[in-house]
């Protein structure tokens, strides 16, 4: 059977208890490409067991929310990477939750936190009040269900098996140095599925910036979502995708990243980080893609050599002025690919 998540994100009791929270959000509100409205919480309901200090919180729009609490535990950028990351995502048409900034006031803190953090009495690596990290809770629709993980025989029900590589194009580029996570929500007949992908934390060198990626962890632990899928032709379609995003548009997407939730030189040392990575990303996915081959027997697999997806990519980025006449029609030839395939791919799974 799928495991089921936890029941506390699935099944709930509304508190009777509403708590008002204090509106100290200048900082966010001055972003200039704010997309996400902060929005209150209104109790505390359960600590999850996510590593990083989780609950699960009732808001005023009438939600429930995911919320992982600023503290300096795991580095000062684990937020603002969870919000880059989901932008990311979410610009390139991949499924996540929605995000949002979620105030909790000193009272709220005072009342429920203490239930979850009795040892946090003296106050030390106490979450404070604040803004917080908060992603809306999927499967809360009248009879869908929400699973961590899948068993074989239902991945043929996953309706967007194309995201995990889509996803897995993104992690590498973002210097992903954790797993990639995933879960499932059902039908309420259990006929489909669709994956969401959580917890970015860990993009862009992970909490502190500094680690490097090593191979095989960007992948999604069961690498059976990648069997079956025409990898050459839907890789080539996220490329696509992906290859237009300049620092720009990086920028713009960090943007929406509350100040207090990074430090001072995140938003360039990503950015140049990007820019930097995607020149040899298409090498990092040849390489993923040889690995999911090699524990994938019986599996087939199609996908292109370190040197074409590396030209493809290259020959997209360069300016035409400061290419040669081979790179140039590569990239007339991309072009012409690219156009003659505008459609999302369409899953054909086994």
């Amino acid at each position: 059977m799928p495991m089921r998540m936890s029941a506390a994100v699935l099944l709930f009791e509304k508190s009777e208890r509403e708590l008002m929270v204090c509106d100290r959000r200048e900082d966010y509100e001055q972003s200039t490409y704010r997309t996400s409205t902060v929005i209150k919480a209104k109790a505390i309901l359960q600590k999850l067991n996510c590593g990083h200090p989780t609950v699960l919180v009732s808001a005023s729009d009438g939600h429930l929310y995911i919320v992982k609490l600023m503290c300096g535990a795991q580095g000062p950028n684990a937020l603002a990477n969870e919000v880059l990351g989901n932008e990311l995502a979410r610009c390139l048409g991949l499924s996540v939750p929605e995000w949002r900034p979620i105030e909790i006031s000193k009272e709220c803190m005072d009342r429920y936190l203490m239930l979850f953090w009795p040892d946090c009495g003296s106050g030390l690596n106490r979450p404070g009040p604040g803004l917080h990290f908060g992603l809306r809770a999927v499967g809360q629709d009248a009879g869908e269900t929400v699973y961590e993980i899948l068993p074989a025989n239902w991945l043929s029900k996953v309706v967007n098996r194309n995201d995990f590589l889509g996803m897995l194009l993104l992690d590498l580029w973002a210097n992903q140095v954790g797993h990639r996570k995933a879960i499932f929500v059902s039908s309420p007949d259990n006929s489909v599925a669709t994956a969401f992908f959580i917890d970015n934390s860990q993009m862009f060198g992970g909490f502190w910036g500094h680690e490097e990626q090593r191979r095989g962890t960007a992948m999604y632990f069961d690498r059976r979502v990648y069997a079956g899928l025409d990898v050459d032709r839907i890789l080539n379609w996220w490329l696509q995708k992906a290859i237009p995003m300049d620092e720009s548009t990086l920028l713009c997407l960090a943007a929406s990243i509350p100040r207090q939730w990074h430090h001072g030189g995140y938003l360039q040392e990503v950015t140049a980080q990007l820019q930097t990575r995607k020149w040899f990303v298409a090498r990092l996915l040849a390489q993923e893609l040889r690995l999911i081959s090699e524990t994938s027997a019986g599996n087939e697999f199609s996908f292109k050599t370190s040197d074409q997806f590396s030209q493809l990519w290259v020959g997209q980025s360069l300016d035409d002025g400061q290419t040669d006449p081979p790179v140039r029609e590569r990239r007339k030839r991309s072009r012409n690919m690219a156009d003659s395939g505008r459609e999302r791919p369409e899953d054909h799974s086994t």
